[in-house]
């Protein structure tokens, strides 16, 4: 079989875009699990939800990170289809699907794009309410008591007893 360098230019698939989307899909893929990491490790020092940097600017990038991972992985498998071709006997004119019009390709875009939308919806409403309680809680100077009446179900046990009666078990 021979090189991309010995056919014939308007035969030449679009290396570039594979190439580079290939790289930007494992590229995500691994900030993603370095993320993963810096969380986990923030969290075993407690420091999960106090790291400005981690809550700010990582994980908002990181809500839309599998869109785009999704998407460039997309690109790859469209694009990176044309080598496939018959050398000689198919060009890649001739392999696209004659049924499938743009406006078809369009409105499954759209539809991807809405159901994400959709469905990161309820997760950002979620992660921004959990998100405003958290800083809540570490911008709070003291937390208020709230004065509960403590009875144990240990029948023997000194909370079930009249104040008065604890005099001479102290």
């Amino acid at each position: 079989m021979p090189g991309l360098n010995e056919v014939a230019v308007e035969e030449q698939p679009p290396v570039a875009i594979v190439f580079w989307s290939f790289r930007i899909m494992v590229g995500i893929g691994v900030l993603m699990i370095l993320f993963a990491l810096a969380g986990l490790v923030l969290r075993a020092g407690g420091r999960l939800y106090k790291t400005r940097w981690y809550l700010q600017g990582g994980m908002r990038f990181m809500s839309i990170a599998p869109f785009f991972a999704v998407l460039t992985g997309w690109f790859v498998t469209e694009v990176g289809r044309a080598p496939w071709l018959v050398y000689g006997m198919m060009t890649q004119a001739e392999s696209v699907t004659p049924s499938l019009t743009g406006g078809m390709a369009l409105f499954t875009l759209i539809g991807y794009i809405v159901v994400y939308a959709w469905c990161s919806v309820p997760a950002c409403i979620t992660s921004c309410g959990c998100f405003t309680l958290v800083l809540k809680m570490l911008t709070m100077k003291s937390m208020p008591l709230i004065a509960l009446p403590v009875r144990s179900l240990r029948p023997m046990c000194r909370s079930r007893l009249n104040p008065a009666h604890t005099a001479f078990i102290r």
